[in-house]
């Protein structure tokens, strides 16, 4: 154990347990450590230095710069602190202790605390249930067949069983709810690895922990492995039992958290992977734990070691490329209309584009290892501090796309990201391919991207909406759910000469949501233009990007699950409204003839003794299709007189208007209003969209056509109040207006039926861009 003490205050500022064979140098390691992160305050450094011996003296005025006297003197303060330290611990029974009566090596028990660590950061039984049993494999531990129970969500307590089968398992939870009085038979032994409290400790557990300087991640996080036999009895434990328990914390933390979504759902596709540590021990999980029999392993060794061995290349040779297979014959006219043969004109694009093609899958599959990978190195390199990664996302289980290449390329501990510290660590191991890629990975940065264009199972063009760069990505999956005018939140990594998208959130937004995110951001970095790319890297922007995504996120759903709010054109709200008035005995065509008589009435059909009126917005120049807005109509009967509108706001207009024209020649009755929701629901049941190019199809057509050419010169609430036209008029309603048309397109592109709206004509009219 080395101990630094500041004086006068008796602080401890520095301590580190070192292996014998590690003393070498290790005063003054631990020194420069105390200097730069102290224990307790901030960085300082001291006026003199003693220590109690020449070497130590040599060492620490080789770890620092001179300036500071060291002195050889002795150090009774040192003493002192950690005889209390170890004095403090009442020594316990030989069968108390982690080394089992030196059965158990400290250094299996180090593998043992560090894989521990990780696993407790990781917190697996937030995300699976004890019920959902694994199945585990490790051939070098000659453990095969073995059942995972984790702990957690039902108890208080943390940690995972581990049973020789699944019958085991079964064995044991029938038992444990049948056991007979004065009898005890819980069916099957079992291994555990549980986490405990250190005053919960024996206290020959305590000592060996303090004195060995074993890593844990809290105090109430102490690991304790033990193995019963069938009748609940504690048996010696060996140093396979620790090492089968310390395979088990190294990797199932990966595995988790990887696929965290399968352990909620009922229905999912079933996951046999294999993780393996520096040693290239393997341990491999399978989900559900039938599953095994079906897991194709006719090569696991050179399937495993492509998958995660650090010095081979990420994958295996790549699957044969599908054959290449022109447009049209290589000398025929080229499809594009250029008149020169198809050979000489778009052919090599065409061949060059396939290739990237064929390219992204394998990309896309080496990479999801190289995240496993990274992961598990993660949690062993930096326990919680790299799982904080997860305080960014509202689910991790339905983040994870997005989630875990984030954890390993962009989120950063104490200035590092795992990737970055990989590289440092097992840099000279990989490959120059795995180099090349691990450093387009760095150079990523996450944004919120606009879908530009889609080509459906091949390519989506994506425009950055803070850097303002565009890229066209290669992405299979994505083109076929993707439209024009979604937007993303996701990683686009640049690699040898195509881009591909790995890591996005799985919630895409409209444009008026993701503009939210885009201001909110834009007012964070005090930018307003773009924003440098170099500024998107910074992890703390990313973080900021996620948390204020989900929000959005949120409010979205929020706004799909209230009942929709309806507004007419002049912005007031959609009630409609009937108002029912009482006409006096024989003035019916007195009435009829004020009626008609009013700014705006239009006299429509007459029915025997019934004549309605349509009334039109007064002083509303009439658009050049011939239409204006109705604002209402009446229908005026011998003895009753109806007006019907959209809003409240437009019934008292209208009925103040009526009632002085008429005077007591109408006498109001009553006013009726009909709830919009109660409508909607009447259309729950909405018929099939009309079949492209039919005469349905072309009418809803020319209406949407008649509709946008009205509305050009309609006041919007989104344009607080302006038309179209006036918006278009300055620089800051024309980006207004953008953002209008692309909720629109959004809209479009979205709802079924035939080809979506052309807003294009609508744009060229205000002299907008056509994006």
């Amino acid at each position: 154990m080395v101990l630094w003490l500041e004086l006068p205050e008796g602080l401890v500022v520095g301590q580190a347990a070192v292996m014998p064979e590690d003393l070498d140098g290790a005063v003054g390691r631990v020194l420069r450590t105390a200097l730069t992160v102290p224990l307790v305050g901030a960085p300082r450094r001291p006026d003199a230095i003693r220590v109690d011996d020449p070497v130590s003296a040599d060492e620490v005025r080789a770890a620092i710069d001179g300036t500071i006297p060291v002195t050889v003197a002795p150090v009774p303060e040192l003493d002192e602190v950690f005889n209390h330290l170890v004095e403090s611990m009442p020594p316990g029974d030989a069968d108390e202790s982690y080394l089992a009566d030196s059965r158990v090596s400290p250094a299996a028990v180090e593998r043992l605390f560090t894989a521990a660590r990780g696993l407790f950061a990781t917190a697996p039984w937030s995300i699976a249930a004890d019920v959902q049993v694994l199945r585990m494999d490790v051939p070098a531990l000659d453990v095969e067949g073995a059942c995972l129970s984790i702990l957690g969500q039902a108890t208080g307590r943390h940690g995972v069983l581990i049973f020789p089968s699944l019958d085991g398992f079964e064995a044991f939870m029938d038992a444990a709810g049948d056991l007979e009085d004065g009898q005890i038979d819980l069916g099957s032994g079992w291994l555990a690895l549980m986490y405990e409290r250190a005053a919960d400790l024996p206290p020959a557990m305590r000592r060996e922990a303090m004195t060995h300087g074993w890593p844990v991640e809290s105090p109430d996080a102490y690991p304790v492995v033990e193995r019963r036999d069938p009748d609940g009895v504690l048996r010696p434990l060996v140093e396979r039992d620790v090492e089968i328990a310390a395979a088990c914390a190294r990797s199932l933390g990966a595995f988790i958290l990887k696929y965290a979504a399968t352990f909620s759902s009922d229905t999912f596709t079933p996951v046999c992977e294999s993780y393996f540590d520096e040693d290239d021990q393997e341990v491999r999980f399978t989900v559900p734990y039938e599953a095994y029999a079906d897991v194709d392993l006719s090569d696991p060794v050179d399937d495993l070691r492509a998958d995660m061995e650090f010095d081979v290349a990420l994958a295996p040779e790549p699957a044969p490329v599908a054959p290449f297979r022109p447009r049209v014959a290589r000398n025929a006219p080229c499809p594009c209309g250029s008149g020169r043969k198809y050979k000489k004109c778009c052919l090599p694009d065409d061949e060059a584009q396939h290739a990237d093609r064929q390219r992204a899958p394998a990309i896309h599959e080496s990479d999801e290892r190289l995240v496993a990978r990274l992961t598990r190195f993660a949690m062993r390199e930096f326990g919680a501090a790299w799982a904080s990664f997860r305080e960014d996302f509202r689910s991790l289980r339905e983040a994870v796309p997005l989630a875990a290449p984030w954890s390993v390329y962009n989120f950063e501990v104490d200035g590092r990201t795992a990737v970055e510290a990989y590289l440092e660590r097992h840099g000279h191991r990989c490959t120059a391919d795995e180099r090349a890629w691990l450093n387009a990975q760095r150079a990523a940065w996450l944004s919120v991207w606009e879908v530009v264009a889609v080509d459906p199972g091949k390519t989506v063009k994506l425009r950055d909406l803070l850097s303002d760069v565009q890229r066209t990505v290669q992405e299979k999956r994505g083109s076929r759910t993707l439209v024009p005018r979604d937007t993303i939140l996701a990683r686009v990594v640049d690699h040898e000469g195509i881009s591909l998208l790995c890591g996005m959130h799985p919630r895409p937004l409209s444009p008026v949501g993701a503009a939210e995110v885009v201001r909110y951001t834009g007012r964070r970095l005090q930018r307003r233009g773009t924003v440098p790319i170099d500024r998107l890297r910074d992890p703390a922007v990313g973080s900021y990007l996620i948390r204020h995504w989900e929000d959005a996120v949120d409010v979205a759903d929020a706004q799909r699950a209230a009942p929709p709010q309806f507004c007419n054109q002049d912005g007031d709200p959609l009630l409609p409204t009937t108002d029912h008035f009482d006409v006096t005995p024989g003035a019916a065509a007195a009435v009829e003839a004020r009626v008609a008589a009013l700014d705006g009435a239009e006299r429509g059909e007459t029915i025997e003794d019934r004549t309605e009126y349509a009334f039109l917005r007064p002083h509303d120049p009439p658009h050049p299709d011939g239409e204006q807005a109705v604002i209402g109509h009446v229908r005026v009967e011998p003895t009753v007189l109806r007006l019907e509108t959209n809003s409240v706001t437009r019934a008292d207009a209208l009925r103040a208007r009526i009632e002085t024209a008429c005077g007591t020649r109408i006498r109001h009755r009553a006013r009726e209003h009909t709830d919009p929701q109660a409508l909607l629901k009447d259309r729950e049941e909405r018929p099939p969209p009309p079949a492209p190019g039919s005469p349905e199809a072309r009418a809803v057509a020319e209406f949407k056509r008649r509709h946008y050419a009205r509305w050009l010169d309609q006041p919007l609430p989104a344009l607080q109040g302006r038309t179209p036209r006036d918006a278009a008029r300055t620089a800051a309603g024309r980006a207004e207006l953008e953002l209008v048309f692309k909720q629109m397109e959004h809209m479009e592109n979205h709802a079924p039926g035939d080809a979506p709206f052309d807003f294009s004509p609508l744009r060229r009219e205000l002299r907008l861009d056509i994006t």
